[in-house]
């Protein structure tokens, strides 16, 4: 899934390079985070992803960390991203780092609460 992940960000517009990253362990690959530039000139997380068995090291915020440090050498002072609410691990995660709730939404489709956080 991660080589996948990045074959599709790559060709977005806004695609950084300096914010994409992949982590691989003994028997593959097993994280990504990927970051574009929005239209409106901030940066976004596309994607942070750690297989189940990963889980629980560190991993995802070392990505975090290392893909916020992306987005200011290319100049992007805020950074959002999307989470669902019952996501819980990766919300503490994100309020651990400075990230704020900025937008809650309601999907019709799915009873899931997601939220857009802002650093």
């Amino acid at each position: 899934g991660c080589l996948e992940l990045m074959e599709v960000i790559h060709r977005l517009p806004g695609f950084l390079p300096e914010t994409t990253w992949m982590i691989e362990a003994t028997d593959g690959y097993c994280g990504t985070i990927q970051g574009v530039r929005e239209e409106t000139g901030q940066g976004m997380i596309q994607n942070l992803g750690i297989v189940p068995e990963q889980r629980g090291l560190g991993l995802g915020k070392a990505l975090l960390l290392k893909s916020l440090h992306g987005f200011r050498e290319v100049g992007l002072k805020q950074v959002f991203l999307e989470v669902s609410a019952r996501n819980r691990r990766a919300v503490r995660l994100y309020h651990q780092l400075g990230f704020t709730i900025h937008k809650t939404f309601y999907r019709e489709i799915a009873p899931i609460e997601e939220a857009m956080y802002v650093i």
